[in-house]
């Protein structure tokens, strides 16, 4: 049998401990979190039969890319991510080689890769069998010392 002295003191114990978890819970983060982020898309894309799509970002050596697209409606599209250099020599001549997660006519692509050195990067879609449109979420991820 239960007394009501004990239910009061159970009670009086169960609020003490509810507060002090909420005031535990709700205690701001006092280390900077180890890992950094940076956008470079995020968000819907709509490319034109026979156009392209390329956005700059400029990473550090040591940094990786993450993220990916998906077509939600139109054509599959092709995609690759390349430094400064081979995307200028892919607008030049169509030359593929160097280009980094070289991907034709497909309706979705992910993407987790290592950036060797610094520089201009660019992310690149391309439309050629027919208008798409597309979601996309790309970013880079430093880790910090």
């Amino acid at each position: 049998m239960i007394f009501p002295e004990q239910l009061a003191y159970t009670m009086s114990m169960r609020r003490l401990l509810l507060l002090i978890f909420v005031g535990v819970a709700c205690e701001p983060l006092t280390e900077e979190s180890s890992v950094e982020e940076n956008d470079i898309y995020h968000g819907r894309l709509t490319i034109a039969s026979g156009n392209y799509e390329a956005i700059r970002f400029t990473p550090q050596s040591g940094d990786s890319i993450l993220g990916g697209a998906r077509q939600n409606s139109g054509s599959a599209f092709t995609f690759f991510w390349a430094t400064e250099s081979e995307y200028n020599e892919w607008v030049s001549s169509g030359d593929k080689n160097g280009l980094n997660d070289y991907s034709e006519n497909v309706s979705s692509v992910n993407v987790a890769g290592s950036i060797t050195s610094g520089g201009n990067y660019y992310v690149v879609f391309s439309a050629t069998g027919g208008q798409t449109n597309l979601d996309v979420r790309f970013k880079t991820r430093r880790w910090k010392e």
